[in-house]
């Protein structure tokens, strides 16, 4: 279902891009790596952007994802690489030329493709037109993450002709900062319930949005033959899990953001710095979202 949702982005040409919200440790940046390396390895002329927390995080995910996954395809599926800088996360696939020669010739079977890591910042992708742009865990960002998302959708087109896509992924953080409610809004203005006959086919945010429970991706649920998860043994745990902080609200609510099973739980409002209480405050708020 996450890779249909990708290719249903790509070939759409209404969809800007598609915001993931998830439970946590779902394995969905290792699979977005994994869409990145599959793009990177047999595209030409094309860059592909992630943004995480910060710069270190983002390189780390990249060595631990990408360059792992690069360095265990079969010989003859790795491409030459031109540049390789690890540690920031950065990756040029293509021709490498030797510096005594005098003249650099542009075969037509170069890939010229670039993967790289940026810095979490306004206009970070401001540097090239990209193909595909990744911001991972956007809620948790220190600076206001809808003025990022703002100043870097421009990366993606080329004045209003779009030439590119734009994902985020995450799961909603402990503590409720600026970014998750920025995050919170662009996850809600990207349902498709918010398109008008005024809006030409698209959502106020340009993009879609799907949440991923934690039921279908509980580990200990899986069947090893079939790959299936058993979600209703899935859904007693974690409701065995929660009952456990029933008695601690600020807790609960927590807990019960990161192993979501509903976008409601997901963006829930109250945490573990909350001064009211938090059951109470985010069963009035979800009542008057749906009023």
């Amino acid at each position: 279902e996450f890779f249909y949702l990708i290719v249903h982005t790509i070939i759409s040409p209404t969809i800007s891009g598609c915001f993931w919200s998830k439970a946590k440790k779902t394995g969905i940046t290792n699979l977005m790596w994994l869409f990145y390396l599959n793009r990177a390895t047999m595209t030409k002329n094309i860059n592909l952007g992630m943004m995480s927390i910060d710069a270190k995080k983002a390189a780390k995910t990249f060595r631990d994802h990408f360059i792992y996954a690069f360095n265990g395809l079969p010989l003859i599926l790795q491409p030459e690489v031109k540049s390789n800088r690890e540690a920031e996360g950065i990756i040029e696939f293509g021709r490498r030329y030797s510096s005594k020669a005098s003249k650099r010739t542009i075969h037509d079977d170069d890939l010229n493709t670039t993967v790289m890591c940026v810095a979490t910042a306004i206009n970070a992708f401001d540097v090239d037109v990209f193909t595909f742009i990744w911001y991972d865990e956007a809620p948790k960002y220190k600076s206001d993450f809808s003025e990022i998302f703002r100043s870097n959708s421009g990366a993606t087109g080329i004045q209003d002709f779009i030439v590119g896509k734009q994902f985020i992924t995450s799961y909603t953080p402990e503590q409720s900062g600026v970014s998750f409610t920025t995050s919170k809004e662009i996850y809600y203005n990207s349902k498709l319930e918010e398109i008008t006959e005024f809006t030409e086919g698209k959502t106020p945010s340009g993009l879609i949005c799907c949440h991923i429970p934690a039921f279908k991706s509980w580990t200990t649920s899986f069947d090893k033959k079939t790959g299936k998860c058993n979600e209703v043994e899935a859904k007693h745990k974690i409701k065995a899990m929660l009952d456990a902080l029933i008695d601690r609200p600020n807790e609960y609510l927590k807990k019960k953001r990161e192993y979501a099973n509903t976008q409601k739980d997901a963006w829930s409002v109250g945490d573990a710095s909350s001064v009211f209480d938090p059951t109470r405050l985010n069963e009035l708020q979800q009542d008057l979202e749906e009023l």
